[in-house]
């Protein structure tokens, strides 16, 4: 996100997008105006023209977006919220026909972008939204015509769906059904490797495995198969594991991240997985923490397996590399994932890191995980400590 100053004086009239102009943020309430300033937050912008786009409307009323501090005050506000960062706006939706959009259907749109700062009921009134671009790690979901409570607070709804008795199938769902992709399939094999004779890998294990990991009553002790049934016995299993990823994510993800996800299912099995707090991470906005969970799933028959640890941080990687997160605490940047190594820097808490590696070291009962980016090696989780949003 980015977020600009215009002048009102100067840049009043400028337009912002297709349907937004800069006065239409300004701190004004109708007869003072607070500043000649005015902070936009670009990201913002995109978010009110998706929902332009998707209720068709014919246009869109901003009844508060910037705030000075001392506005912000005077309306009932902290004085520092997300309308004086430029991040925020009260707005009310308007259909083809000139008729208002009820914020029912606004607030539940705005959870299916990944809006993670939604206010219903706006003011009090059923027609007005408050949105802001705030981050998952400080989401914030909640009705102001209850005092700006929380919908989990209000009945432990955790979804504007649930809390306003809405069937999902009303909205728009964004969320694309997925298919393991190439590199997906061959890092699954990669994982297991191909055995054409029945085998425990685990003396413990109730059933035997055979072909490119599949494990089942199906699979009789003395049983042998050809390459051909073992790629046949893939392609079905995949399919299952494919759909229960598929039916337990809410979000939207990447196609890599997909992959991971998949071969851990694959590998855990569909129950462990559907049931996990990965998944319920992820369906909260929370990236990181729904990262961080790979290396847990390292035990089997309750015994660690290093080639489980192993498993584990390639598809850790192959999750997270490329994706970017904040620093919650100001931290060393070493030449290496240790933290005996050379401290080459210090990055300040606040700061946005891209990840280009990671190394998992694992003890008995411990697990850190380091991440590389382009100043070095830096420890985000360290035993139950996590240092990045």
């Amino acid at each position: 996100m980015a977020v600009k100053t215009y002048s009102l004086k100067k840049d009043g009239k400028k337009m912002l997008s297709a349907h937004f102009a800069v006065s239409e943020f300004a701190s004004t309430n109708g007869s003072k105006v607070y500043s000649d300033t005015v902070l936009i937050d670009t990201a913002l912008i995109t978010l009110l023209e998706k929902v332009f786009a998707h209720f068709k409307c014919s246009k869109i009323i901003i009844s508060s977006g910037y705030r000075t501090a001392e506005h912000d005050k005077a309306v009932g506000g902290s004085g520092s919220g997300y309308h004086v960062k430029g991040q925020a706006a009260d707005f009310c939706c308007y259909n083809k026909n000139g008729k208002q959009i009820n914020s029912k259907k606004v607030a539940c749109y705005l959870e299916d972008i990944s809006c993670y700062g939604i206010g219903y009921k706006c003011g009090g009134n059923q027609y007005y939204t408050h949105a802001d671009t705030r981050t998952a790690a400080c989401k914030w979901w909640g009705d102001e015509s209850k005092n700006f409570k929380s919908i989990t607070t209000i009945n432990g709804s955790k979804s504007f769906y649930d809390y306003l008795g809405i069937e999902k199938t009303t909205a728009t769902d964004t969320k694309k059904t997925m298919k393991i992709s190439t590199d997906g399939i061959n890092l699954i094999k990669s994982f297991e490797g191909l055995s054409l004779k029945a085998y425990k890998a685990v003396s413990t294990e109730k059933y035997y495995t055979i072909g490119y990991g599949h494990y089942g009553a199906d699979v009789k002790p003395t049983q042998t198969i050809t390459e051909a049934e073992a790629e046949a016995l893939l392609k079905s299993d995949i399919t299952t594991y494919e759909n229960a990823v598929n039916k337990a994510l809410k979000v939207s993800v990447t196609q890599s991240q997909y992959d991971s996800m998949v071969s851990l299912c694959y590998n855990i099995g569909t129950g462990g997985f559907t049931s996990s707090d990965m998944v319920a991470y992820l369906n909260k906005g929370n990236l990181w923490k729904a990262a961080s969970e790979f290396p847990l799933w390292r035990k089997s028959g309750g015994a660690i397996l290093v080639g489980l640890q192993n498993r584990r941080e390639k598809e850790l990687r192959n999750f997270i590399v490329g994706c970017s997160f904040k620093l919650n605490s100001t931290m060393n940047v070493r030449k290496s994932a240790s933290t005996s190594a050379t401290i080459l820097k210090t990055l300040a808490k606040g700061k946005s890191v891209k990840v280009t590696d990671v190394k998992v070291n694992y003890s008995p009962s411990n697990i850190d995980i380091w991440c590389k980016c382009s100043a070095g090696w830096i420890c985000f989780k360290q035993g139950n400590t996590h240092f990045v949003d």
